[in-house]
């Protein structure tokens, strides 16, 4: 049984937009959020120093388990589950904020995959960047 897969992050940033606006425009509840200026806490609810310096919503959008469904598959979901939401998410860029699509991939051997200028394309047009981040 192999322990490779992956998971599809998305996680929106913004100067005043509250998270309760995020919600209910995508319809789909917050793992994580939290509002400007309220105390940093820890994930294990611990209080840290200072606050937060902008308001932050994000959820895991899709996991999957190698090989099947391909990350670009998975990827290609998100997106039309997003489909509806393209002028939001560039309102949130264009006053500010940051949409990032975060992709973590654990591996247990080589492997690959292919996405289509399409897919990129549609990325870029949500405004959304890429991060990805590859585990042994």
């Amino acid at each position: 049984m192999s322990d490779a897969g992956y998971s599809v992050f998305v996680g929106i940033s913004h100067p005043s937009m509250p998270p309760y606006e995020i919600t209910a425009t995508l319809q789909l509840e917050p793992e994580h959020a939290h509002i400007a200026g309220q105390q940093r806490v820890s994930p294990k609810g611990e209080h840290r120093e200072g606050v937060y310096p902008e308001n932050y919503w994000g959820r895991v959008m899709f996991e999957g388990d190698m090989p099947q469904p391909p990350l670009s598959e998975a990827l290609t979901e998100v997106m039309q589950r997003f489909s509806g939401h393209k002028e939001f998410f560039q309102k949130i860029c264009a006053d500010g904020g940051h949409i990032d699509l975060r992709i973590f991939w654990t591996l247990d051997e080589g492997v690959g995959d292919f996405f289509s200028a399409n897919l990129i394309r549609q990325i870029a047009d949500f405004g959304m960047d890429i991060s990805l981040t590859i585990y042994p």
